[in-house]
């Protein structure tokens, strides 16, 4: 979600007012973390439900059951009305990159940033976006980490850079001196955007399943500690370096990083320094047209007749990015629970099955059985008594062997 506010905004106001602006860094941290605990998974799974929707105003009509399609057109329109606004400040920090860098025009810088972004965008749709976004983003968080590095040896080390700021700015690592309970709510209030971004959520929406959003919220988290923290140091080691070089101006103080990456960098290396700060502007812009063309191929479809109205290439292309997607979605399952859909996307941990008890083999027949079906075996192979025999009041042995063999034969052990 970075744009170019975290290499230009963040550095400029730690150098201008010290610790008192990291309140802004701190309620981002904490709004992206709720953001994927209890938005991403529900969000992924109800996305499922909810016919596979692909953008948010196609979301909100499925999940609502609006069937006059008015919901999907107003909160179109919104996201195309609020997202101008959004847009035009990676477009300025595009312009104070060329003007500072280049010395060129800053009109010209920002028509720069918005053609390239705008390209790639048409022709890559979604996943273009979503692959030009990891690499801005590892691009951002590698600069943010070089210059602080290199710069704090420049000044004489932290202790030096503790004392020289301090020297500067006496409440320079305050985190509530000259501000108010207001201002530190107001500025923590930033990170309540996240929940409503539509930038940030179509992210949660494009997810495998409601179970990725675990790995994706301490990878997500984890770049933003690190990198805004290096926003944070640079700012305060421009200010000591600054300090201790007066023949150095800064007029612009958004152009703290900008100025660091010159001043420390071999002017190739800076060249590669620099770019995160084009790739943060891009990054700004890229949800925009992304969005846009999604929501005019279902506007257009609403609004008029196919046949009537031609597609864009962004149009057309988002389209078939987001179809192409959708069709490897993998099945849905039914919800368990209508108040709590998102735990039917989790697979569950399925018990392998017990093995079935090993039955022992049969106990072996005593020496005492042996015997007596041996001795029955002789006796009966001795001629049968006539029928006219008397009957013996005793109980006849060889049935008495038989019934003991027959018995110790199907016995099993306990």
């Amino acid at each position: 979600d970075m744009s170019g506010w975290l290499l230009m905004g963040l550095p400029g106001a730690i150098y201008s007012a010290g610790l008192v602006e990291a309140w802004i860094a701190i309620g981002l941290t904490v709004g992206a973390w709720l953001n994927w605990k209890f938005v991403a998974p529900r969000l992924r799974a109800y996305t499922e439900v909810s016919s596979n929707s692909i953008t948010i105003p196609s979301f909100l009509e499925n999940r609502l059951h609006d069937k006059s399609r008015m919901l999907r057109v107003v909160s179109g329109l919104l996201v195309l009305t609020f997202f101008t606004f959004y847009v035009s400040s990676g477009m300025v920090s595009g312009g104070v990159f060329f003007e500072n860098s280049f010395g060129s025009s800053y009109r010209i810088g920002m028509l720069i940033v918005a053609g390239v972004t705008v390209l790639y965008t048409f022709f890559g749709g979604f996943i273009g976006a979503s692959y030009t976004d990891m690499m801005q983003g590892l691009l951002m968080m590698a600069a943010l980490l070089m210059v602080p590095a290199l710069g704090i040896f420049e000044v004489g080390g932290p202790a030096q850079m503790l004392e020289t700021v301090t020297a500067i700015n006496p409440n320079a690592f305050s985190l509530i001196a000259g501000t108010t309970a207001v201002g530190v709510a107001s500025s923590l209030g930033w990170g309540l955007g996240y929940f409503g971004q539509p930038h940030i959520i179509v992210r949660f929406m494009a997810l495998r399943s409601a179970a990725d959003a675990k790995a994706g919220r301490r990878i997500g988290i984890g770049w933003m500690v690190l990198s805004m923290a290096g926003a944070v140091f640079t700012g305060l080691i421009g200010l000591a370096y600054f300090a201790q070089h007066p023949e150095l101006t800064l007029d612009n103080p958004e152009a703290v990083f900008l100025a660091m990456t010159q001043i420390l960098f071999h002017p190739l290396v800076a060249g590669f320094v620099l770019a995160a700060v084009l790739a943060a502007s891009g990054e700004a812009q890229a949800a925009s047209p992304t969005r846009s063309a999604a929501f005019s191929t279902r506007f257009l479809a609403v609004a008029a007749p196919a046949a009537d109205v031609p597609m864009s290439i962004a149009a057309r292309t988002c389209a078939t990015t987001w179809k192409s997607r959708s069709n490897r979605l993998p099945l849905v399952r039914k919800p368990r629970s209508a108040s709590r859909p998102w735990k039917s996307a989790i697979p569950a941990k399925v018990a392998a099955p017990r093995p079935a008890p090993s039955r022992r083999p049969a106990r072996p027949a005593k020496a005492a059985d042996r015997f007596a079906c041996n001795k029955a075996s002789s006796r009966s192979s001795k001629p049968a008594r006539s029928a006219t025999a008397p009957a013996s009041s005793s109980p006849n042995p060889v049935a008495v062997a038989k019934e003991q063999a027959a018995s110790s034969s199907t016995k099993r052990w306990p």
